[in-house]
């Protein structure tokens, strides 16, 4: 790489760590609500506060605006990472983030109170017929990241020449 190409790829690269911060902390927003309780999640999956209103139509935009955000962002965060490693990380870091905020309801045990008193399931992470729940969105955002460092190294390669 030339030395004029070295050095604008580094005058770039702060504003492209921001924007990948930017859009890490977006997807993790994301995340953590999709993962809120009911009440919350009512807004947008639900249809209780604005079925009532004018917007009725517009709940199903908002539902798939929200779930092709859930694809293009790790992808693009990906795309505009340099490294694959960056991209997998940076792709995949907002899922262990909002699964830790959310752990209090995501990974404790089932505690029965009804037929079966007293009686206690293994913890979400211990429990292997839900051990999917966890590692599916993983090993999905993770890949989407891959697939965009991919094709942002494509393009890269493609445009330098």
């Amino acid at each position: 790489m030339s030395d004029t190409r070295l050095a604008s790829s580094r005058s770039r690269f702060p504003r492209i760590r921001w924007v990948l911060v930017a859009l890490t902390a977006v997807q993790f927003a994301l995340l953590a609500f999709s993962a809120a309780s009911m009440a919350a999640r009512n807004i947008f999956y639900g249809c209780s506060a604005l079925c009532d209103t004018g917007l009725r139509s517009v709940v199903p935009l908002i539902v798939t605006l929200f779930g092709v955000a859930m694809f293009v962002l790790p992808a693009l965060i990906g795309m505009l990472s340099h490294t694959w490693k960056a991209a997998i990380l940076l792709a995949s870091a907002p899922w262990w983030a909002a699964v830790i905020v959310h752990s209090r309801s995501l990974l404790t045990p089932y505690i029965g109170l009804g037929a079966s008193f007293g009686r206690f399931d293994a913890p979400f992470w211990l429990d292997i017929s839900r051990a999917a729940q966890i590692l599916v969105p993983l090993v999905l955002f993770a890949t989407l990241g891959w697939l965009g460092w991919l094709a942002g190294s494509a393009w890269r390669a493609e445009r330098t020449g």
